[in-house]
């Protein structure tokens, strides 16, 4: 027998709105080293996208009858990532539904040997970007992370939204005195 997916609930709406924004940032943190939550403020909403007319056409977001074009941040997908989300849609088969078909809810199964997950619709994220002068305003950029901080190798802070990190440790040993 082979690898087995076990069913453990439907997530709703709330629910997932709510786990939602319990979600931490990996490596960000507040100023007490604290993991910060991006998605706290977060409104949500269900969208259609729509595949590009043309191969050279970006594929298109509706969104309140706009459409809006869609850009990947990461266009390739890996063969092991399609070769597990099969293996989760044929798990999604047994239980009447499709990861294509689900709307806002996510499904919590047990992928026994690998742990407890949740499968939801696909995810995108909406950025804006502060641009001047036809380039990326960094002055503008660094101040959305007033109060968000990295840790070097030895755990200490250092705040994002100053430009220049001093003193950053990349192991127990060795520092970069000046990173930009």
């Amino acid at each position: 027998m082979g690898e087995q997916i076990i069913f453990e609930k439907r997530v709703s709406e709330e629910e997932l709105s709510q786990l939602m924004k319990e979600i931490t940032f990996r490596g960000l943190y507040d100023k007490h080293g604290k993991p910060l939550n991006p998605y706290k403020n977060a409104t949500f909403s269900l969208v259609t996208v729509h595949p590009p007319e043309y191969p050279t056409s970006s594929p298109q977001l509706m969104h309140n009858l706009r459409p809006q074009p869609l850009f990947s941040a990461q266009p390739t997908i890996y063969k092991t990532q399609t070769d597990m989300l099969a293996k989760v849609d044929d798990f999604l088969k047994t239980i009447g539904t499709r990861i294509h078909t689900l709307k806002f809810e996510g499904i919590k199964y047990d992928w026994k040997g690998r742990g407890v997950f949740h499968v939801l619709p696909p995810l995108v994220e909406r950025h804006r970007y502060p641009l001047k002068n036809g380039k990326l305003d960094l002055k503008k950029v660094l101040e959305r992370f007033k109060g968000t901080y990295v840790k070097d190798a030895k755990g200490n802070l250092h705040h994002v939204a100053k430009r220049y990190l001093r003193d950053f440790y990349i192991d127990k040993e060795s520092k970069i005195p000046f990173l930009d």
